[in-house]
């Protein structure tokens, strides 16, 4: 707990070092108690030829208590004085405050050094930031602002005057609430960003000055966030198309329940549609900006009967939630940014809508053409034949098709029991993980273009439809887990490419994890005979200093054609490029994959001879009846490198077998003297590295009633 009453302080101050190499920093942090300043600094460079100097302070973060800081005059950040000329290393110095949960700033105005361009205000979820005057200024903006759901801005309106400016705004359902309000007008951009660098932040109006309810949204040609106040309380108005179709903000197309009388709309109404309008054709001729306040719906629809269409050259503007009920469609041809909520019916069209959550149990055929511009979140069934430019998220059993045409630009999340088909595009996969039990089936795009194209790790089923389906994977890594199940080549026998940018600069990585199910299929005599995954790097299971077959399992499905015979080969995998796979298996983790089944029929075995340079698995014959190993010992002795030394009498033990036997198992029991000798199979392990040789040689350490075994065992 603190509790301080300050006039001046200095958070990273930097006089002079006269080493451009130093790094002058500062960091404060507190969460419980109040810290009352007048004048704060984060990062005061007193010289700016001189080294930058850094500032952060940290409030808040308590789960029961609170923090307070209060500056009474101003709050600097990077904050520099003397020379001007060149400064170039107190260019990067800079400022940084980030307020957490129960944790409050209240400045009276917070002002940025004019040399200093990294300075930024976090305002994470249960955060809040009170500002009386202006933060930053037209001249010398604030680096970057974020302000995250449940993170709170308080402003104090000014007339017409822009109250925060801001290079980059990062806003994802902010608060901002409005204190009081002076000057004429009811309408004032309050936030101003550089274009390109926020026009997706969404906020949420909170509370405003008595007898005012206000709406806030992003005007994306001017790159401002707007207010608009409105005298006394928000109305409901249920839509009844009286005159026209239009909707505005002044034609009498509108029933006022509270009084029974029509009217016009007007900014921060909360609007139903339903079944009883005469009209189900709206066409919005400017832009109108429903409620957005908290725990208020700004659109509410449930149309069993009529199914409706947004069209014109308005936009329904700001951060309202649109609850969508009713077994029929909404069609979208308009910009809308606000955020449907899907409990029935679907959404279609060719315009925009600002994010799109469907709940369990609800169908929803999403903007053919059309554009989500923030998240997708499905609990129910989704088909997409838009673009989502933000997050995929399915949530349990959700089933999720991308149409051809469809494309989502942003990461992916999966849980248990999900489905997605995918004929589309996926721009931005993220590092994504096939949950468990759920399923992920690609006869598209995945990731296309850039080295950094994004991961996929398998838990559950993925299936690639393969290269001649038009399916592309395009990924630095594809993992697949223990229990998980990978498919290549879709449904018949096809090749599935793994590349990291789609055009064979970079190469991807297959890694087939222990545990792992990978079906090739195969037709004996066919043309393709197999299935074939080619990528640049193929890791058949985990790193390991011993050439082992505990990789991830090959299931071979026959498929067609006469049984496996001799001098056949087959080959699974293959580089990008048309030759052998680069770095497989023994160059990258001496881990060989385990084949399904263990042998292709009696009498013949698995040659895994070319496996690791050349990606081909052959059958070669091997004998079904016992031989004889040849055994010799020696008695000697091996010193330690220790300090001081020690010496181990050990037993060197050498084992051969004819040429003919490679391919059979040679398996080691250990035991003691007192036990012997014992014939249950759970008692004898494989020597994985037997599999590949017909001679090796064992150090044992000889010690007091101690026994080994071995045994050769057909395959």
């Amino acid at each position: 707990h603190v509790d301080m009453l300050v006039d001046q302080m200095w958070i990273g101050r930097n006089r002079f070092t006269n080493n451009a190499n130093a790094n002058p920093f500062g960091k404060f942090e507190f969460d419980d108690g109040i810290v009352d300043v007048n004048t704060l600094r984060l990062g005061y460079q007193a010289y700016t030829n001189d080294s930058h100097c850094n500032g952060t302070i940290t409030v808040g973060g308590n789960a029961t208590n609170s923090a307070l800081l209060k500056v009474n005059t101003e709050l600097s950040l990077g904050y520099t004085r003397g020379d001007y000329a060149g400064g170039v290393e107190a260019a990067k110095g800079y400022g940084q405050i980030v307020i957490n949960t129960n944790g409050t700033v209240e400045a009276n105005a917070v002002t940025v050094g004019q040399l200093s361009g990294n300075n930024t205000i976090t305002v994470n979820n249960g955060g809040a930031l009170f500002v009386s005057n202006t933060l930053a200024d037209a001249t010398t903006a604030l680096g970057t602002l974020t302000v995250q759901g449940g993170g709170a801005l308080t402003l104090n309106r000014n007339g017409a005057n822009t109250l925060v400016y801001v290079t980059n705004l990062v806003a994802s359902g902010g608060v901002i609430n409005i204190a009081s309000s002076t000057g004429a007008g009811s309408f004032s951009p309050i936030i101003s960003y550089a274009p390109g660098h926020g026009e997706t932040a969404s906020f949420t109006a909170g509370t405003m000055p008595a007898g005012l309810s206000g709406t806030i949204f992003n005007n994306t040609t001017t790159h401002t966030i707007d207010l608009t106040l409105s005298a006394g309380a928000p109305k409901t108005l249920l839509w009844q198309g009286y005159v026209n179709n239009v909707w505005d903000n002044s034609t009498k197309n509108w029933y006022d329940p509270a009084t029974g009388l029509h009217t016009n709309f007007s900014t921060g109404d909360s609007v139903i549609f339903d079944d009883t309008a005469s009209t189900a054709s709206i066409n919005v001729s400017e832009d109108v900006v429903p409620r957005q306040a908290l725990g208020f719906d700004g659109i509410d629809m449930t149309n069993n009967v009529l199914n409706y269409t947004f069209s014109g050259a308005g936009g329904i503007r700001g951060a309202a939630t649109f609850v969508k009920a009713g077994t029929q469609s909404v069609t979208i041809n308009n910009y809308t940014e606000v955020a449907a909520q899907v409990v029935q019916g679907g959404i279609t069209g060719n315009g925009t809508i600002g994010s799109v959550t469907v709940s369990p149990g609800a169908t929803c055929s999403l903007l053919g053409g059309g554009t989500v511009l923030g998240s997708l979140t499905s609990g129910g069934i989704v088909n997409n034949a838009g673009t989502v430019q933000g997050a995929l998220v399915l949530q349990g059993p959700a089933i999720m098709t991308n149409a051809v045409g469809g494309t989502v630009q942003g990461p992916l999340t999966t849980d248990a029991g999900s489905f997605i088909y995918n004929a589309g595009t996926f721009s931005g996969l993220g590092s994504a993980t096939i949950a468990t039990n759920a399923t992920f089936i690609n006869a598209g795009t995945i990731a296309n273009g850039g080295n950094n194209a994004g991961s996929l790790t398998v838990s559950g089923t993925f299936e690639d439809m393969g290269v001649a389906a038009g399916a592309s994977l395009n990924l630095t890594t594809l993992t697949i887990s223990g229990g998980g199940t990978f498919i290549p080549g879709g449904d018949g026998i096809g090749t599935t490419t793994v590349l990291s940018d789609g055009q064979n600069t970079y190469n991807g990585r297959v890694i087939l994890l222990t545990g792992s199910t990978n079906i090739f299929k195969v037709n004996v005599g066919g043309t393709p005979a197999n299935t074939v995954l080619t990528s640049g790097f193929i890791s058949f299971g985990p790193n390991q200093s011993a050439l082992v077959q505990n990789g991830g399992t090959i299931l071979l499905k026959q498929v067609g054609g006469p049984a496996y015979a001799v001098g056949q080969n087959y080959t699974l995998v293959q580089n990008n490029f048309g030759g052998a796979p680069f770095n497989v298996g023994l160059n990258t983790t001496n881990s060989l994959s385990v084949i399904d089944p263990s042998v292709p029929s009696a009498g013949l075995a698995w040659d895994f001879g070319q496996l690791i340079s050349g990606g081909v698995l052959g059958i070669k014959a091997i004998p079904t009846t016992p031989t004889n190993v040849v055994f010799g010992a020696s008695l000697t002795q091996t010193i330690s490198t220790n300090i001081p030394p020690v010496t181990n009498n050990v037993i060197v033990t050498s084992l051969s077998w004819p040429a003919e036997y490679i391919g059979w198992k040679l398996e080691q029991q250990q035991t003691t003297l007192a036990k012997g000798l014992s014939t249950a199979a759970t008692n004898w392990t494989t020597i994985d590295s037997s599999l590949f040789t017909n001679a090796m040689v064992f150090t044992n350490a000889v010690t007091s009633n101690s026994a080994v075994f071995y045994r050769m065992v057909a395959p």
